[in-house]
């Protein structure tokens, strides 16, 4: 299913697939990317239609970090990629809890609730 996935998102205006995204932003095969790069095409994947992985804004900083900070704890990334990835310390492995992203259906009822 995740490959399918990755196969048929849309990435941009009329870009449709990782291979796609890839060839357009990067003018290389996916399976070429480096971490950064591959971490900037998951971070627009929330926008599609609004980024593009070269955005330099907070959110985009904040996804690819958030990115980041899951590889990390699931061990697929060190701390010195972490780094390289996010330009600060890794978070302490101690604690039990994993970096989940929120969705907006949680937000918003936090923002109403009494």
């Amino acid at each position: 299913i995740f490959e399918l996935y990755l196969n048929y998102a849309q990435w941009g205006k009329n870009i449709f697939g990782c291979e796609a995204a890839s060839q357009f932003y990067f003018k290389k095969s996916s399976k070429d990317l480096n971490r950064m790069e591959a971490a900037r095409l998951a971070a627009v994947l929330a926008m599609p239609s609004k980024l593009t992985p070269f955005h330099k804004t907070m959110f985009m900083n904040k996804r690819i970090s958030t990115i980041a900070t899951n590889l990390y704890y699931h061990k697929t990334i060190d701390a010195e990629a972490y780094f390289g990835m996010t330009g600060t310390i890794p978070p302490s492995k101690d604690s039990t809890s994993v970096p989940v992203e929120r969705t907006r259906r949680q937000d918003s009822a936090e923002r109403t609730s009494f």
